[in-house]
């Protein structure tokens, strides 16, 4: 996913994403994605205690992505639902948004 990221920042596409304080992404893939100026990051103040990692595209399509550990405390994928209803996709932009707005600053501006 970061490969379609980094491509797609090359190409001017500007890209938000927003990081859980509970279960952060690694420190090196941070570094890395902050090296691209259309790609913004954001940490969020406070843990939603989910475990759903969801993708919202031009506010078109949607993706949300369920995460489970198994038996082993490996991470697993569950169920994913892609959806391009105006409703459901408006309403996952609207959680990405609010949520957006109530995060801490952007990483670049961290350091």
């Amino acid at each position: 996913m970061f490969n379609i990221l980094r491509k797609k920042a090359e190409n001017g596409i500007v890209t938000r994403i927003l990081i859980g304080t509970d279960n952060p992404i690694n420190k090196r893939e941070v570094e890395w994605l902050s090296e691209y100026p259309r790609i913004e990051l954001c940490y969020l103040i406070k843990s939603i205690k989910t475990r759903l990692t969801t993708i919202v595209t031009d506010r078109e399509l949607s993706l949300v992505i369920e995460e489970k550990e198994n038996d082993d405390n490996i991470d697993d994928l569950g169920l994913a639902t892609y959806s391009n209803s105006e409703s459901t996709v408006l309403s996952c932009s609207s959680i990405f948004e609010n949520l957006w707005s109530q995060s801490t600053s952007h990483y670049r501006r961290m350091n």
